[in-house]
């Protein structure tokens, strides 16, 4: 089992994965703490894990997204597309997919 911290921003010239494994426990900056427990799929720019909150056991998926699959010339416009996405997801609808927060590990 390992320990990630959410940071306030990110990197883009790292070349090396983060994969989280199932019991990782991930700290976010708002005091929230998650417990991974499955990977729930793959595509070509990012994994996406199911969480667990460890104080109340409610279910999230967490959309890692990895700047290492991507070409470097790819990663702004894929980075603007991704949040746009997480954006979308804060309109309260029941069509969209609600969003929790976004950060970087």
């Amino acid at each position: 089992m390992s320990i990630y911290q959410e940071h306030t921003g990110h990197s883009t010239d790292f070349p090396g994965r983060i994969k989280f494994q199932q019991g990782d426990i991930l700290k976010f900056i708002n005091g929230e703490q998650f417990r991974v427990t499955s990977v729930l799929g793959e595509g070509g720019f990012g994994t996406v894990y199911k969480i667990n909150n460890l104080d109340n056991q409610n279910s999230f998926a967490l959309k890692l997204l990895e700047y290492f699959r991507m070409k470097p010339s790819e990663i702004k416009q894929i980075s603007k597309r991704f949040y746009e996405g997480y954006k979308a997801g804060l309109i309260l609808s029941d069509y969209l997919v609600k969003n929790h927060s976004s950060g970087f590990f």
